[in-house]
Parts: structure tokens; sequence; C-alpha cells
């Protein structure tokens, strides 16, 4: 930090100073440069350190599992992480000693900003939090756990589409997905990527994003539980498959599930170079949305949708899988998701049909 009082005392207020005190306290950076030399101007660290544990931000946060935004926990534990941190948990300036003791207590800054969010005067600063409801999903001879509010997304239909998801990549991905880049936008709590998981055990990578903090915490906290060492949950929506592969180092991508709104005018944007690459695309369509547009109908969403790649397939109620050859089929299909629950139903776009005779003949 810059220009810090004595041990004891309120440190001086520094943008360094400002800048940990967002990603400690509100996982997130400052909203601005503007904010951050406001802050930092004002040296008023108590009226900071307050105005932020007692923010509805804060309390929302914490309702979402203190999940991290921006990538910044990757970083270093740094001397100057460890004093802002320790006087965000203690209101005052740390002595040189207690640094250094948490410096080496701490191998990383997701440890270290343990030491504030469990402190007691942290704790007492939030509301009690409803207890989680425990499920077990039983998919492909593996059992899941989740721990969620009943009234967390997914939970009310529980399994939702888990189980059609883990049958259809069984069908889909030879050699149980060895290998396999799999990518779930829209992840929620985790029920979708769980059946992703199940369907393709040997997938190389298997990226979740959800953009909501509550239900990405879930997400992170079930692929945690359930031993996925090669999933990872990411508290934002994709903005860009071919941007996101070269950042991560993977040449392939093998399915893209995408779900929540404005799933059209991704999968029109995303899909030349999706279905260059052979990626089995999994779609939401939610007839809801579709019959918002006045000028469009839902009948002419899917023919766009169908027109994207050589082959559409959906699904009965009963799991069977369907070609949208015809309007015959387009027609079952817009019933379909017409009787389903929240008027949305999973359209599967690809670049071959034959998986579809093996997805139902399991």
């Amino acid at each position: 930090m810059d220009a810090e009082n004595g041990a004891g005392a309120p440190p001086r207020l520094s943008r360094a100073l400002v800048r940990w005190t967002y990603r400690f306290v509100l996982g997130r950076e400052p909203e601005s440069e503007a904010v951050l030399a406001a802050w930092a101007g004002s040296d008023d660290f108590t009226g900071l350190r307050e105005g932020v544990l007692n923010s509805p931000e804060f309390i929302t946060h914490a309702m979402g599992g203190f999940v991290e935004r921006g990538g910044w926990a990757l970083g270093p534990v740094t001397p100057e992480a460890v004093a802002a941190l320790l006087a965000l948990r203690d209101g005052v300036q740390p002595a040189p000693d207690a640094v250094a003791a948490a410096r080496a207590a701490c191998s990383d800054l997701r440890r270290l900003r343990r030491l504030l969010l469990e402190a007691p005067e942290v704790l007492a600063r939030l509301p009690a939090l409803p207890a989680p409801a425990e499920r077990a999903l039983h998919l492909s001879g593996r059992s899941f756990a989740l721990r969620a509010p009943a009234d967390a997304p997914g939970m009310a239909d529980f399994p939702g589409a888990a189980p059609l998801l883990a049958r259809l990549l069984r069908a889909a991905l030879p050699e149980g997905g060895d290998g396999a880049v799999i990518l779930d936008d829209g992840a929620g709590i985790g029920l979708s990527l769980l059946g992703l998981a199940a369907g393709a055990p040997g997938h190389a990578a298997l990226l979740g994003f959800e953009a909501d903090l509550h239900a990405a915490a879930l997400l992170s906290a079930h692929i945690a539980a359930n031993d996925l060492p090669r999933a990872r949950a990411l508290a934002v929506p994709l903005e860009d498959p071919e941007a996101l592969l070269a950042r991560e180092g993977l040449s392939r991508l093998d399915v893209l599930r995408l779900a929540g709104p404005g799933v059209g005018a991704r999968l029109a944007a995303w899909a030349p170079a999706l279905a260059a690459r052979g990626t089995l695309l999994v779609a939401e369509f939610d007839l809801a949305e579709a019959l918002a547009v006045p000028a469009t109908h839902p009948r002419a969403v899917v023919e766009a949708w169908r027109a994207l790649y050589p082959h559409a397939t959906a699904f009965t109620p009963e799991g069977e899988a369907y070609g949208l050859e015809d309007d015959g089929a387009v027609t079952q299909f817009l019933l379909g998701a017409l009787a389903r629950n929240g008027r949305a139903d999973m359209l599967v776009l690809s670049t071959r049909p034959d998986w579809r005779a093996k997805h139902n003949a399991t």
C-alpha cells in the first residue's frame, strides 16, 4: 500500500487498497477508474469499509456464495494483498509480523479471502440464509449430490433435462467422450453440467457459464462436491466460443449447450464456425421468447435454426429423438414446447444424424 499509517490505526486509503477492498468484499473490480480515484482521494478507509460491508450488494454477494469475478483470485499472495485483507477484517493497519504470518498460512488468494469472509464480525452482518435441500442425481451408473435451496433454479423440476443430456452424449460421442471439450452456457446450478459430465465421462474440459452469481456459486460447489477435476464454473455468460478456445488453449469443441435469453442471436452468430468444427449444438428453444416478437412466428424461428445446421433433432416427452425434416415434425416440436414447463424445449443441431438411432436404442 502507499503511504500507510502505523499499525493499530486505520490505514491510509490508496488506489491499491480500494481495489483490494472491492475484490475481497464484493468479489469484483471497482466500477470505473473514477470510482477508484474518488475513494482513494477521500482517504476515508473506515467509510469505505463500512460502506461495502453494509451494502445490499455484499448481502447479495453472500447469498450467491461469494463468487469472485474477473480472474484476480488467480494472482500471487503479495504482502500488499495480505495487509489489505487484514485491515478489512480488523479495521486497522496490521503489524508486519501479522502480515508475514497470514501470508505464510495462505497459499492462494481464495484461502486468504476466507480469513475475511469467515471472520465473526463479517458473519454477524449477514442475514440467516436458507438451509439447502439435498438431492441425489443418478446418471449413467453414477450418483451426483446436489445441495441447493428448494427455490433454486432447476430444483422445482428436478432432474430436468440432465438424464436426456447424459443419454444424448452417450450416443453422440464415441468412447465416452474421450478428450472431448464441452461448454455449457446458462448452466444454472449444475444439473445440465452434471448430465453432460455423465454422458461424456472422458471429457478433457467441461466449462459451465452462469451469469447469475447465486446459481454460479452453487454450480461451482456442485462441481467440487462431485469429483469433476476437469470441470470449471465461470460466473459470466459465454461471449465468443472461438475466443474462449484460444484463451484456454483448446483445439476442439465437441459440444456446446446454449440456454437462457438471447439464444437465437448467439446461435446465428456462432453457427457457421461451430458447424465447420462439427460441434454438436444443444440449444434451448424458448417459445415464450419467440412469441414476444410479433414480426417473427415461432415456426419461422425454428426454420431459421434448422437452416443453420444440416440436421436438427427434437425429442418426445419420453426422450425419443426425431428429426425436423418436414413441417409435421416442426409442428410436433412446437406443440411439445407449448406443453413443457416454462414453454421451452431442447433442440439439437448436428452435422450428422447417425447418433439418433443409437440414442433411441438405449
